[in-house]
């Protein structure tokens, strides 16, 4: 995944100081010394079985592993990079090669003795190297320090968890209940859409399909047709006013996603989806439009496909109402009149059940997108895009119990669903912990 495509600028700073760490890290010689002579037999064992009578093979383990490695271990052959670039070797074959070489050595160190106890010198050292770094920035308030903080974090996590797995699977657990950092929140989305599988897919079916139709010029007129809606949908959707996203940027992505989607929701939907989803994968001034946009496109059409489609939301309103009813009857009575009154008045012939399930449907349809303000939607998304949106279903029902004295004030069902759409706006991550409970219980106890 290419850093441009859902890092900003702040967390290219973070990741920059990172690799300052894992310089630190590799002088640990408390945390590496114990690991040092296995690692160095199993790395010079696998170069010389596989690439000493290879010329490119072998400069590129010296490229992967150093100069001075290929000095001590090597003293007879030139370390020449250029024999890795043209006309010696082609940028794709080189790339390949060294991907090779790379994936022999990881697997020759996979069970190299003592490798725990030093990832966590790693670890220790990696944390004093954040305190330092903060240390020297200027003085800041609080709430900037605090953010300051998440996003240096994040970004360093997010490298980490690129090359160790397990390390990732631990941390999410930790995790659990608290609001991403920014650069974090980037990495887990776009691999939890797909990764580079699903975007290198849509880039390449959209730029197929741009070349067929011409290029941008065959789909002007639909970008006009397609801003009205936009500014329509964030004019009259209170929770998209402060969304610090440009329109002409929604506009794009959704015009290129129609090109290349299988299936056509409402646009209104899909401008209240993408929203947010700008939020996560920011583009910079630096990138290019073509790249950015294929990410975007890519992770728009694939969240479309992990939520539920109307059949489905029509069964998981039903299941919400039922057991709205039997856990919790004296709200569902307090619903229920305001309902039937409205049924009655309206000649309208569907079940109370079905009736009822409007409001859940309302928050189903976006996953409560367009429904909580940002800060309190991407708490929400960064609970379920980790761990599942099977709890869309239980976050419905918990949300329409907090909501106990809003239901209790409305003398009408249409008052009822309009408070439905409003009223969770001013809701906080912390006033929601009770819609994922499992995640708040973990956020509650990490005193977040």
């Amino acid at each position: 995944m290419d850093d441009t495509a859902v890092l900003s600028g702040d967390a290219e700073t973070s990741i920059a100081w990172l690799r300052t760490a894992e310089d630190e890290c590799a002088l640990d010689v408390e945390g590496f010394a114990p690991i040092l002579p296995e690692v160095t037999k199993r790395m010079l064992d696998v170069v010389t079985a596989k690439y000493a009578n290879q010329q490119q093979g072998l400069q590129a383990a010296f490229s992967i592993l150093g100069d001075q490695w290929a000095k001590n271990n090597f003293p007879e052959i030139e370390n020449d990079p250029s024999v890795l670039k043209e006309p010696f070797m082609s940028q794709r074959d080189a790339t390949l090669i060294l991907a090779q070489v790379r994936q022999d050595l990881l697997a020759a160190l996979g069970d190299v003795p003592g490798q725990e106890s030093y990832k966590q010198s790693v670890d220790g050292i990696m944390r004093t190297c954040l305190i330092k770094q903060l240390q020297n920035q200027p003085i800041q308030d609080a709430a900037t320090l605090r953010s300051n903080v998440r996003d240096s974090i994040g970004g360093s996590l997010a490298a980490v968890w690129s090359e160790y797995p397990e390390i990732e699977a631990r941390d999410l657990q930790r995790l659990r209940g608290m609001p991403l950092p920014q650069p974090l929140r980037a990495h887990v989305y776009y691999k939890q859409l797909g990764g580079d599988e699903v975007r290198d897919r849509y880039r390449q079916l959209l730029t197929r399909t741009m070349q067929k139709r011409g290029g941008e010029g065959d789909v002007s007129a639909q970008k006009e047709a397609v801003l009205r809606v936009v500014s329509e949908v964030i004019a009259g959707n209170k929770a998209m006013h402060k969304l610090d996203v440009p329109l002409q940027q929604i506009v794009t992505i959704l015009v290129k996603a129609s090109l290349v989607a299988q299936k056509h929701p409402r646009l209104e939907r899909q401008v209240i989806l993408l929203a947010p989803l700008c939020s996560v994968f920011r583009v910079s001034a630096q990138e290019s439009e073509g790249a950015s946009f294929a990410t975007h496109v890519a992770m728009l059409l694939e969240l479309q496909e992990q939520l539920p489609d109307l059949s489905t939301s029509h069964a998981m309103s039903l299941r919400v109402v039922k057991k709205l009813q039997s856990d919790h009857p004296h709200i569902f009575n307090v619903l229920k009149r305001p309902c039937l009154s409205y049924m009655e008045r309206k000649s309208r012939k569907e079940t109370l059940e079905v009736a009822m399930g409007a409001i859940v449907r309302i928050w189903l349809q976006t996953a409560f997108a367009g429904i909580f303000n940002i800060h309190s939607l991407l708490w929400a998304w960064d609970q379920m895009i980790v761990w599942g949106w099977d709890r869309l279903e239980g976050a419905c029902l918990e949300l329409i119990v907090i909501m106990e004295a809003t239901w209790e004030r409305a003398t009408d069902w249409e008052e009822c669903l309009t408070a439905a759409l409003e009223s969770p706006r001013t809701l906080t991550p912390h006033a929601l912990r009770k819609l994922f409970a499992e995640e708040g219980r973990a956020a509650a106890a990490a005193g977040v």
